[in-house]
């Protein structure tokens, strides 16, 4: 199994706010060898994935986050004949701070 990505965040002002836009791309790869390969039981698929992402920091309080994986997974073969599985995500997620300028 190994993972590789990389991500820069930049930072500008818009509309006199300051803003931070941080694309990130990482690729990953799972490889089983101690389960036979078999469609029923997904802990033994070899996996592939490819992660886009883009975060939007319109304010230190708030985080808009849109990924999409896209997943390649060698699952065997079904009883029907199946051999593939589609399973890309799309994830869309809005963080609030709270703890913005609170000290401990």
């Amino acid at each position: 199994a190994f993972e590789i990505g990389g991500s820069y965040a930049f930072a500008f002002d818009l509309f006199g706010e300051p803003m931070q836009v941080e694309p990130l791309v990482r690729y990953s790869q799972l490889t089983i060898t101690n389960l036979p390969e078999q469609f029923d039981v997904p802990q033994s698929w070899d996996r592939e994935q490819i992660l886009f992402a883009l975060l939007l920091r319109p304010l230190a309080a708030l985080e808009l986050k849109v990924e999409y994986l896209i997943l390649t997974e060698r699952a065997g073969m079904s009883v029907e004949g199946h051999t593939a599985v589609k399973d890309n995500q799309l994830l869309v997620q809005i963080l609030f701070r709270t703890d913005i300028g609170v000290h401990r």
